[in-house]
């Protein structure tokens, strides 16, 4: 759900349950505390109480700032199987974490938690808030004087072929999914928790040789 709306929250320390959660995708504290991540005890939505964490339904808040006196926050109920995000914002999520970097090649993908996860892998990776969008030109500019190559990562479903498609059109660049949903998960992330972090390495490993990276 996106709207001009003022999200505030109150935060607390990571439980070692939450910590663990996030370790399964290769994400240690320090991590969450590069990409700004909070664990949240309590939401609240233009003054009004929203939503509070339990043992069962943890809530994560990833914060980008202020912006007219508003805080930016995206707010993530991973238990939740619908409305599993709020947000007040379109940043684009990781673009502050590789300020004056410069690289190979970078991965626009489709979650913050992806480019968090990617990020544990030494790979510089940004996402916009949505799918649906085409990235605009002032960031691809900015990407492509810094990063040699662009790679675009989505979901392999209807939305993240449109993305992945309408931006390399674009933009040009390299699309790049897992495509077999016998063998992979929809993404990146998923895969880290399911295989481990030793085989995407390896996986990474090939793909940097075929790609020429």
């Amino acid at each position: 759900e996106t709207s001009r709306c003022m999200i505030q929250v109150q935060t607390k320390d990571f439980t070692t349950k939450e910590l663990d959660w996030w370790g399964k995708y290769n994400i240690n504290l320090e991590l969450l505390k590069m990409f700004n991540v909070f664990s949240i005890q309590a939401v609240f939505l233009n003054g009004r109480l929203n939503a509070t964490s339990t043992e069962y339904s943890p809530i994560y808040g990833y914060y980008f700032g202020k912006k007219n006196g508003f805080e930016l926050w995206k707010i993530y109920f991973p238990k939740r199987t619908k409305y599993r995000f709020l947000l007040n914002n379109s940043v684009v999520q990781g673009l502050y974490q590789i300020d004056g970097i410069k690289s190979d090649y970078i991965v626009i993908t489709k979650s913050h938690k992806d480019v968090i996860t990617l990020r544990s892998f030494g790979i510089y990776a940004i996402a916009p808030q949505s799918e649906s969008v085409v990235m605009d030109e002032k960031t691809i500019n900015y990407l492509k004087s810094n990063f040699k190559t662009i790679i675009f990562n989505a979901d392999w479903d209807r939305a993240g072929k449109l993305f992945m498609i309408n931006n390399r059109k674009k933009y040009g660049g390299i699309c790049m999914t897992f495509t077999n949903r016998k063998i992979w998960e929809k993404d990146f992330s998923d895969n880290v928790a399911k295989f481990g972090p030793n085989k995407m390495e390896n996986l990474i490993k090939n793909l940097k040789q075929r790609l020429k990276l």
